[in-house]
């Protein structure tokens, strides 16, 4: 026991010592229910107990918080749901549909240098001095102005290849271009399910820490109410306080925390990062059972990257082609049709004109040898990204599937961690309560408790997201990961 004057350990009564050993045979055979029947030391006030739960029995939820979510809201919002709402909005979505389009019009634009181009030659020109005809009344030999109007048709029919590959070339970047918007789907996707598992950890450690300040106010309460009895030192309700003050903290962090989480949810769904989120929690009851020979085998299959690279290196074949036939004979057909104004030796009459035309550029200095290698360098390069994204995709696959088994069984010792940190919690208190223990014995027991209970959020919840970045890995959609619910308390 404990003199309340001068703080120093006194020796015990016979009557005391007796209750003690009782209290120590009743812990020692397990009997949490006898340990607390214990009565106080003779002359100690009685302090009610704190109600505890047993080990395994999961607790009331805490009252609700004004401005959070809790867990299972069943009007939220799932994420299913926010991956829809996500790709329909999110900028990045439509900042790479609209290089689909811009790939597209390209395309069209070199198509059309292989079509016909058919036009209106027209021009006026003012000239002098004019020179009268040497025909009275005939038409000047130079008069004031001279016009002509006319059409005009010109038709590439034979280039090597040079038109014709790089419209191919130009198609191929418009498909590259469609599976990027399929990659920037499935990032999307892993990034609305990131910040949905955040918000659900953040929630979840908020819950840790308000029971962590829950028993630190009880065990604050018991302190004051011992003290006041002159059966507990003023060190006793000093540590309580700091311990409280410390739980204050943790739970203004948490707090915190779910703010940045609301706020990266929203931006991650491309709306006002200060929208209110409201959330469902999807449990599953199995879990994802790949290889990584499989895994990696759908990853290669699935995903848009890796088949947007085999387009770029398909488009820059076609490119390579179309340059080397840019200093070939190109052969083109033109014809005309126009009437110029009368005057001096021009025909008054309509006339046309009509032929082919070849053109053969066989010295330009060096300018198509270097375009060429501009454009195997272009494709040099994209095989090298292919070969280091896919070898990135495999890594990723990998370190999903071991964060997947890693965090798997964290989540089974985590809970018996937990189970037994709230047990010694219950002791510790008993003990207290009746003289034979510590506050620090509450204090570490209490900081176990908090530890335990992070340790299970985080282990849930880092499988949820090793799930969701192992679907995003092999290509294929985010879904609610297979993990079990998070424990209530």
């Amino acid at each position: 026991m404990i003199d309340p004057g001068s703080g120093q350990a006194r020796k015990p009564g016979p009557k005391a010592r007796y209750r003690w050993l009782a209290l120590a045979a009743a812990l020692a055979t397990g009997s949490p229910s006898l340990a607390q029947e214990v009565p106080a030391p003779a002359g100690q006030p009685t302090v009610p107990p704190t109600p505890t739960v047993a080990a395994g029995t999961p607790a009331a939820p805490p009252d609700p918080i004004p401005g959070v979510v809790r867990l299972n809201d069943s009007e939220g919002m799932t994420l299913e749901e926010a991956v829809d709402f996500a790709v329909r909005n999110n900028p990045r979505v439509g900042e790479a549909a609209a290089r689909v389009r811009e790939a597209l019009a390209l395309a069209d634009q070199r198509r059309a240098f292989r079509g016909p181009q058919l036009g209106v030659n027209n021009f006026v020109v003012r000239q002098g001095p004019v020179v009268p005809s040497q025909i009275p009344g005939g038409n000047p030999a130079v008069p004031a102005y001279r016009w002509n109007y006319g059409v005009f048709l010109n038709q590439v029919l034979f280039d090597f290849g040079q038109r014709a590959n790089a419209e191919r070339a130009q198609r191929r970047r418009a498909e590259a271009a469609e599976q990027n918007v399929a990659e920037t789907r499935n990032d999307v996707r892993f990034v609305v399910a990131s910040t949905y598992y955040n918000f659900f950890r953040a929630a979840e450690l908020l819950t840790v820490a308000e029971e962590r300040r829950r028993a630190a106010t009880e065990q604050l309460r018991v302190a004051r109410a011992r003290f006041e009895q002159d059966i507990a030192p003023r060190f006793d309700v000093i540590r309580a306080e700091a311990e409280l003050a410390s739980a204050e903290q943790d739970v203004i962090a948490a707090q915190n925390d779910i703010s940045l989480a609301e706020a990266s949810f929203n931006n991650a769904l491309g709306r006002d990062v200060v929208a209110p989120v409201k959330l469902r929690y999807d449990a599953q009851v199995t879990s994802p059972d790949l290889t990584f020979e499989q895994a990696r085998e759908q990853a290669i299959r699935n995903r848009p990257q890796l088949a947007s690279f085999r387009r770029l290196i398909e488009a820059g074949d076609a490119e390579i082609r179309s340059r080397r036939a840019e200093n070939r004979p190109q052969v083109s057909f033109a014809g005309t049709y126009d009437r110029p104004n009368p005057g001096g030796f021009a025909p008054t009459e309509y006339r046309f004109g009509a032929g082919l035309v070849m053109t053969f550029p066989f010295f330009d200095s060096g300018l198509t040898r270097g375009r060429v290698k501009e454009a195997q360098a272009v494709q040099e390069r994209d095989r090298a990204t292919l070969d280091r994204f896919r070898q990135q995709v495999e890594l990723d696959v990998r370190q999903a599937l071991l964060d997947i088994s890693e965090a798997r069984q964290r989540i089974t010792t985590a809970e018996k961690e937990l189970a037994a940190s709230r047990e010694a919690l219950r002791v510790a208190e008993v003990r207290y309560r009746s003289g034979v223990g510590t506050t620090v014995e509450v204090t570490d027991a209490q900081l176990a408790v908090s530890r335990a209970g992070q340790n299970v959020a985080n282990a849930r919840f880092d499988f949820d997201f090793a799930v969701a970045r192992l679907q995003a890995s092999t290509g294929t959609p985010a879904a609610p990961s297979p993990t079990p619910q998070p424990v209530q308390r």
